[in-house]
């Protein structure tokens, strides 16, 4: 029953604190259409909210789901903890990363600083990924739908931050 519980607790802690960083982050910003106000390329799918946000609810649990799946590897397999604790690791570091991408991008109003972070986020992830392939390739497969959607945030704020105009006084910044 304890193993049920940590896939439930493992699969859900990924949503619950980005959905944490997303409330509060609503909560204390001041201006909303801040991301409204950039140059937003044609391809982006915020304006498509009800069906984007049912795939990102699901890829970033299945993240989660891939992350109890190695914790459960070192238990059942024998893994000795260091190999299944430096990915679960570089997971956790990922997934707090990816928390504190949309209060840089919302709150604080910074492209360079979300770029930065989103990329940071994807760098992370792709390691995530190789270390669980190399532990239980199931997790690392599963990971792939994170890491394209990843891909589609790294592209979309790096098209926003290099149209930004930085030549002329910015109505965006507090």
């Amino acid at each position: 029953m304890a193993s049920k519980q940590q896939a439930v607790d493992m699969t859900v802690l990924p949503l619950i604190g980005y959905v944490f960083s997303f409330c509060v982050t609503e909560v204390f910003k001041t201006d909303y259409n801040f991301v409204n106000e950039v140059d937003q390329p044609k391809w982006v799918v915020h304006v498509h909210w009800e069906w984007y946000k049912p795939v990102f609810c699901t890829v970033t649990a299945l993240a989660g789901f891939g992350s109890y799946l190695i914790w459960r590897s070192s238990k059942l397999d024998n893994l000795p903890r260091n190999v299944t604790d430096t990915a679960l690791t570089v997971y956790y570091i990922q997934m707090i990363l990816f928390w504190l991408y949309y209060p840089a991008l919302e709150y604080f109003r910074s492209l360079p600083i979300s770029t930065v972070m989103i990329s940071s986020t994807a760098v992370t992830a792709i390691v995530t990924t190789a270390k669980f392939w190399g532990i239980r390739r199931i997790a690392g497969i599963i990971m792939i739908p994170y890491l394209i959607m990843l891909s589609y945030h790294v592209t979309w704020n790096v098209y926003m931050f290099t149209k930004e105009d930085v030549s002329k006084p910015s109505t965006l910044k507090k």
